[in-house]
């Protein structure tokens, strides 16, 4: 019963026009990042429509040599919603109805939280749905998880002259500190003294002459970190993995430009030390120079998952800004 009141709540409120609901009045959501409530009949989740939600909301996160999935599933079946998953940040209801459809609301029954509602007649159009939208419904969860993360972010502002000096504008959280800023590479991170974590990002510039490969650009990318960022132990650097891990690459658009996204993993040479990375490689043409921006992190021993997101952000947030 508890259940076909929500989903008449979700149907309700979303016939209404944005704005007239007080969200200021809803209680916080609760969960955590990246965590899915999925309410689904039990048959159901165990059969191919389960193994349809799990291949694409149960997907590994690309670019992390660990096994971690882009989001924390946890199935109930209807009878079992009760009051103490009505706040949950990120609910995904199954219904029978009288037509298929998939729809979203936000702020239903607290402040942040967003609910996917998928009706469908019989278990075959539930299959042929999931096969058209279930990236469409990842997609969705995933990019507002994002735009948490940006509304609770306090920026740093005391980076302005590496900005000025590379042309780029960047959201960072304000817990990040410049630790090297040379002619050509700024790097600035995250590494509290009572926890074994770095979140750090680097901004440099590469030949524009360079070709605009993976293997030349993260060539490049090697011959710099080899002499800015040095380890503890003598000799040690930080370089790419390649041996026993391929990066992941995709070609998107940042500031406005053309540009390589490529994700992987780094390690320290001659020392016992790395993680994963993710790297725009950026053709600004407009300035004649191949920007990159690069975050990566060191977090031994726990999920890498959330913390490159916001590594992530970060990079995404990249504004061109022009010289003075």
């Amino acid at each position: 019963m508890r259940y076909a009141c929500i989903i008449l709540l979700f149907t309700f409120y979303s016939c209404q026009e944005n704005g007239q609901k007080d969200v200021s009045t809803l209680p916080s959501m609760t969960g955590g990042i990246n965590e899915l409530v999925i309410v689904l009949e039990e048959h159901l989740w165990q059969g191919a429509v389960g193994d349809s939600l799990r291949a694409v909301l149960g997907a590994e996160v690309q670019g992390i040599p660990w096994q971690e999935s882009i989001f924390d599933l946890v199935q109930i079946p209807p009878k079992a919603f009760t009051r103490i998953f009505e706040t949950h940040r990120n609910l995904l209801f199954f219904e029978k109805g009288n037509k298929a459809s998939v729809g979203f609301q936000e702020n239903t029954n607290a402040k942040g939280q967003l609910m996917a509602l998928v009706t469908y007649q019989n278990t075959q159009e539930l299959k042929v749905l999931l096969k058209q939208y279930a990236s469409v419904i990842a997609y969705r969860f995933q990019e507002y998880e994002k735009e948490r993360l940006r509304a609770q972010m306090v920026l740093q502002t005391g980076l302005e002259k590496v900005f000025q000096k590379h042309k780029v504008d960047l959201n960072v959280p304000k817990d990040f500190t410049l630790v090297l800023d040379t002619t050509d590479f700024s790097w600035i991170e995250y590494s509290p003294k009572d926890k074994e974590i770095i979140q750090g990002v680097l901004i440099y510039e590469i030949k524009p002459e360079t070709p605009f490969t993976t293997w030349q650009l993260l060539a490049q990318r090697d011959s710099l970190a080899k002499q800015y960022v040095q380890g503890e132990t003598t000799g040690s650097y930080m370089a790419v993995e390649t041996q026993h891990y391929q990066p992941w690459i995709k070609h998107i658009e940042s500031m406005g430009c053309n540009a390589l996204e490529i994700k992987g993993l780094w390690k320290m040479q001659n020392a016992f030390m790395g993680g994963p990375f993710i790297a725009h490689f950026i053709q600004d043409t407009t300035s004649n120079r191949i920007l990159a921006i690069e975050g990566f992190l060191f977090n031994p021993g726990k999920d890498k998952r959330d913390k490159m997101q916001l590594l992530q952000l970060v990079l995404e947030s990249a504004k061109m800004r022009p010289a003075k």
